[in-house]
């Protein structure tokens, strides 16, 4: 774990306030990319605002806007097909999306029947964790479910629904 030893100072591996037990601290053993990652949703939605910022959130720099731009940009091809995670399909979602650079992209040539709307990028996690970012309709959202059951599959496009339904009933 990194962490600050000193306010603004640099990121130094060893946190002593994670008990040494803790299942963050101990060597993984599944690479899975994101799996296992823990956060909160105000700073999911910070990363979210970031990366519509094109790298930078309250006037600070985390990311290059040439590094954004590419993790935001389609970085796969039709032949190699849409996002998955586990099993192609089971995140109604990001069904027909492409791969950016760790993160799903709605490929600007979607018709209708991809969900979204053009512009957006974003992921959905297992437990009906979801974020979109809108890059032309400067938007951010962010939900962290926690629930797998029954109708779980459509959470994050009831979600992803109902966030541009408000939109488009203010501007009414």
């Amino acid at each position: 774990v990194y962490a600050r030893k000193e306010e603004n100072g640099p990121l130094v591996n060893g946190n002593s306030n994670v008990p040494p037990l803790s299942h963050f601290t101990r060597p993984g053993k599944l690479f899975s990319g994101g799996g296992g990652l823990v956060s909160t949703v105000p700073d999911y939605l910070r990363f979210a605002q970031m990366l519509l910022n094109g790298g930078k959130i309250d006037g600070q720099r985390v990311l290059k806007s040439e590094t954004v731009a590419a993790m935001v940009s389609q970085q796969t091809s039709d032949d190699q097909g849409s996002v998955y995670w586990y099993a192609p399909g089971q995140f109604t979602s990001v069904t027909g999306w492409m791969w950016g650079l760790s993160i799903g992209v709605r490929p600007d040539s979607a018709g209708e029947e991809v969900p979204g709307r053009p512009g957006e990028v974003g992921w959905s996690g297992l437990a009906n964790t979801f974020f979109m970012v809108n890059l032309r309709e400067k938007l951010v959202a962010v939900i962290m479910a926690q629930y797998v059951g029954p109708g779980g599959n459509d959470m994050s496009a009831v979600f992803r629904d109902s966030v541009y339904a408000a939109i488009n009933d203010s501007a009414d």
